[in-house]
């Protein structure tokens, strides 16, 4: 390679009409980067224009964009593309659009013009601009400029676009379970979940109670702004026992305050079983549940959690 262009360099030098007419300058031999399939579109277009031989403000210069633009192209990882056509008009210079690979799907997406699959989606499933815009987290307006390409989308948008559209299109049927579930969580619901707690007046502990969860588990899900369809539907339903002006009442502490002790005694006669096992099944003391039955000490919320955990698969005939 580093020959042939040696000798067309030497005709171009002796030759002014053909040098004239040639579509582009060449300055220097330059060894092109090495890229595999994996490459990146910016390394990729650099592999390209330096295996012909031209630097970067040759090529700027003759495609009509500013240097830094061109430097742009070839070495960041873009957050958002502004202008799709500077990267289409580059690879058609170069004339190398069938020779990139697009393993950057967001980048393809702008380049070859795929916003339409946004349009296309909602009338699949009948959501409105409205109701999308809520999912993602931006405006209806973004929305509308999205598919009318009037604004390019962000990268951070189109992974939240393609992850929705996944869930969606995985589904065999859309209800309006499913439906509100991805309205609520694209839509800020540790702010909602937040806001409960403020209302209600408790601690984070005491919702955490609430939630039938553990501290941690909300606290990672807040970290992560990611909430599960179970930890949704919970906190659902105590949305909806304070709008309907239900108090909410803690299973612990009722079961604390009613007779634990005969409840026990009631169901290891019922299931013809001694206090020792039910302690082994449910892997607390060997002497636990003799203590509790003769009140010496009080239940924690964590026993009584794995105690109604076994007793609900016993009852329903799970073996434990």
């Amino acid at each position: 390679m580093k020959e042939i262009f040696s000798s067309v360099s030497n005709i171009l030098k002796t030759n002014a009409n053909i040098k004239d007419n040639f579509k582009y300058p060449i300055k220097q031999y330059i060894d092109p980067i090495e890229i595999n399939e994996s490459s990146s579109v910016g390394d990729q277009i650099k592999y390209y224009r330096q295996l012909r031989g031209i630097q970067q403000k040759d090529v700027a210069k003759l495609v009509d964009i500013d240097r830094y633009t061109m430097y742009q192209l070839e070495n960041k990882e873009y957050k958002q593309l502004y202008d799709k056509k500077h990267l289409q008009d580059v690879i058609s210079f170069l004339d190398i659009e069938d020779k990139i690979i697009w393993n950057d799907k967001y980048l393809e997406f702008i380049y070859k013009d795929k916003q339409e699959e946004i349009y296309e989606f909602r009338m699949k499933y009948g959501i409105s601009r409205s109701d999308l815009g809520r999912m993602m987290n931006v405006y209806e307006d973004t929305i509308m400029k999205w598919e009318t390409n009037k604004s390019t989308i962000s990268r951070k948008s189109y992974d939240s676009f393609i992850k929705i559209r996944k869930v969606f299109n995985d589904s065999s049927q859309i209800n309006d379970k499913t439906y509100n579930y991805y309205l609520f969580v694209n839509n800020n619901p540790f702010d909602k979940m937040e806001k409960y707690i403020k209302d209600e007046k408790i601690s984070f502990k005491e919702f955490a109670k609430r939630m039938n969860r553990s501290e941690n588990t909300l606290r990672n899900a807040k970290k992560i702004n990611s909430i599960s369809k179970g930890q949704y539907e919970r906190f659902s339903e105590l949305l909806s026992m304070k709008q309907q002006g239900i108090e909410f009442e803690d299973p612990y502490k009722k079961f604390i305050n009613s007779k634990p002790d005969k409840f026990i005694l009631k169901f290891l006669k019922q299931h013809n079983m001694s206090r020792a096992e039910l302690s082994r099944q449910i892997k607390v003391g060997r002497c636990t549940v003799e203590r509790w039955i003769r009140k010496e000490i009080v239940i924690s919320r964590k026993n009584y959690e794995k105690l109604m955990a076994f007793i609900n698969k016993k009852n329903s005939g799970t073996s434990a």
